[in-house]
């Protein structure tokens, strides 16, 4: 019986894991390459707009308050599919619609492109652990270094896991400004731990213009009704509606990357964000629109494991049949959890803001045909890179109180 290591992701946004007991022997051939085809300009923005919304509606079937970070989550599921062969990575990348190394090449190419932004803070960042005495496949820690700028750490979790683990989440909270500081329960990370991947994304914006606080006003949740903190203002923005939502958009400064809402017309409709909406909302015609809407912040942790299992990433988590002989051939290795951790603030400021700041509202022309897009009642949105389209963080909001 070959023992079943324990693999761990932590992507700072979230955490995975891989752990010890009966397998099958490993069928793929040692320094099989991953399978699947793909090219860097099929993937990105549109493939993360799809994965988005199934795990915004898997996770929140019905209003709740909910942060994650699919494109992180993309980035860890991306590096434990370099890893993947034969149907494990299949699997895989019909989860995220496309396969290595494109995906990761695409993804990769989108940190860059998030860096760059002005007046914008983004802070993107990869990291590797590895048992010290294990093979792992060269062209898979190659692939990690010069691909994700994730190089080895080579560790012993044999003598000293829960040391290693406080190391694993002293970097994260490095790589977050100390937003996501214990990513890594104790006892997530033992003595029959093999690997960690770490993903963490920072993001910090003012908005182009401050918006005005409203003072207190009333949200109204699914079940009660309470006075919470408004923000508003009036401008030029795009403007979305049809029969089953409305949306519209809150630019940060410099427009490279935008906060955008969308509310369901019937009041208490619990309908699934559909793929591709945050996107139409973006490239929608500008009017005039009065945006209104609570000031708000969410931290939110969650096991995602049954989420993508449920979504038919199945292989992976299988002690028996899960194939990362891209990894290593010395011992068989499977995904044991994945665990992901995010928080947002908005405030009259930006998003993540250290401090509100109050301004004036601006009108830009006319107040006839004005728009109103009132978030009083639970939503959606996301924070979205406006040139790739793609979503940072998607999340809802059914209480800020």
């Amino acid at each position: 019986m070959d023992r079943r290591e324990f693999f761990t992701l932590a992507a700072a946004l979230g955490a995975v894991a891989l752990v010890p007991g009966c397998a099958a022997p490993v069928v793929s051939q040692p320094g099989a390459k991953p399978s699947g085809t793909g090219s860097a300009a099929a993937v990105g923005g549109p493939v993360l707009a799809d994965f988005a919304a199934s795990l915004l509606a898997a996770l929140a079937p019905k209003p709740k308050n909910l942060i994650i970070s699919p494109w992180s989550i993309g980035i860890a599921l991306s590096m434990i599919r370099e890893g993947a062969v034969g149907k494990t990575a299949d699997q895989l990348d019909a989860l995220l619609g496309a396969s290595a190394p494109a995906l990761g090449d695409a993804l990769n190419s989108q940190a860059a492109a998030f860096r760059k932004a002005s007046d914008v803070q983004v802070n993107t960042a990869n990291a590797l652990w590895g048992q010290q005495d294990l093979d792992w496949q060269q062209p898979f820690l190659d692939r990690l270094a010069t691909g994700y700028g994730a190089p080895l750490n080579q560790v012993d979790f044999g003598t000293h896991p829960d040391d290693i683990r406080l190391d694993i989440n002293d970097w994260v909270a490095t790589q977050t400004t100390d937003k996501i500081k214990d990513l890594l329960d104790q006892g997530m990370v033992t003595s029959t731990t093999r690997m960690v991947l770490v993903n963490a994304v920072y993001f910090k914006a003012p908005w182009q213009m401050p918006m005005d606080k409203l003072g207190d006003q009333v949200f109204h949740t699914t079940d009660k009704s309470a006075k919470v903190p408004f923000l508003g203002d009036l401008r030029m923005r795009p403007w979305f509606e049809d029969a089953t939502w409305q949306g519209s958009v809150q630019y940060c400064k410099n427009n490279d990357f935008a906060l955008v809402a969308v509310l369901p017309t019937q009041k208490h409709s619990t309908a699934a964000v559909p793929s591709g909406l945050f996107g139409k909302v973006l490239t929608s015609a500008s009017a005039q629109v009065s945006l209104r809407m609570p000031a708000w912040k969410t931290d939110y942790k969650t096991q995602l494991r049954p989420v993508l299992e449920t979504l038919g990433v199945e292989l992976a988590f299988n002690p028996d049949l899960a194939d990362f002989s891209g990894m290593t051939t010395k011992e068989k290795l499977y995904l044991d959890f994945l665990i992901h951790q995010a928080t947002i603030e908005v405030t009259s400021g930006g998003i993540e803001a250290a401090a509100a700041t109050a301004g004036g509202m601006e009108a830009t022309g006319a107040r006839t045909d004005v728009q109103e897009l009132v978030l009083d009642r639970p939503f959606s949105y996301a924070l979205m890179h406006v040139p790739s389209k793609t979503p940072l963080f998607v999340g809802q909001l059914a209480d800020p109180s």
